[in-house]
């Protein structure tokens, strides 16, 4: 008696496991997923560079992570340029579908332009005037753009994956 008060019946038990896998398999094959790792893997390929001296520095006690190279270096400016003129590349050789010209015009025309004007504008300043710049604030607007950048990339990497998925499953129909 004691036994069923502890122990879930085997069919409960086999059904939370076919919950729990398909709940896995929703996840694992979640074109949002596979967007956050796309950006992930791209970010840690992409910036290889930084990531080698920032361990370095965390080995080597008598080092530390050249903060104002960084920024001045406008290491995330060119990354983020990079990520968009891909995805912006590939939108108009591949011409993937969206919902309307105007969120065309704004995804692969003015989000471009606008943060790769920040970006020549912060870089600029860093090259030119390094003597002008508030670090702080040039390191926050970086990491702005940052972030906008990975939000850009997950969100196209989503409807791209999204529609490849979708026109797979209308051909093998």
């Amino acid at each position: 008696m004691t036994d069923d008060l502890i122990t879930k019946p085997k069919d409960e038990q086999e059904k939370e496991v076919r919950i729990s896998k398909a709940m896995l398999k929703t996840i694992t094959e979640s074109p949002l997923t596979h967007s956050v790792v796309w950006f992930v893997l791209t970010l840690i390929f992409g910036l290889i560079q930084t990531w080698i001296i920032f361990f370095t520095t965390l080995i080597e006690k008598e080092k530390t992570f050249p903060f104002d190279k960084f920024v001045t270096d406008g290491v995330l400016l060119f990354f983020s340029m990079v990520i968009i003129s891909s995805l912006t590349i590939d939108y108009h050789i591949f011409r993937r579908t969206f919902q309307s010209k105007a969120l065309i015009d704004f995804l692969f025309i003015f989000f471009p332009v606008v943060i790769f004007s920040l970006c020549i504008m912060i870089f600029s300043a860093c090259y030119y005037v390094p003597d002008r710049i508030d670090i702080n604030k040039v390191a926050a607007w970086e990491f702005i753009i940052f972030l906008m950048t990975a939000l850009y990339a997950i969100i196209i990497k989503f409807f791209s994956l999204k529609s490849d998925k979708k026109d797979t499953k209308h051909d093998n129909n």
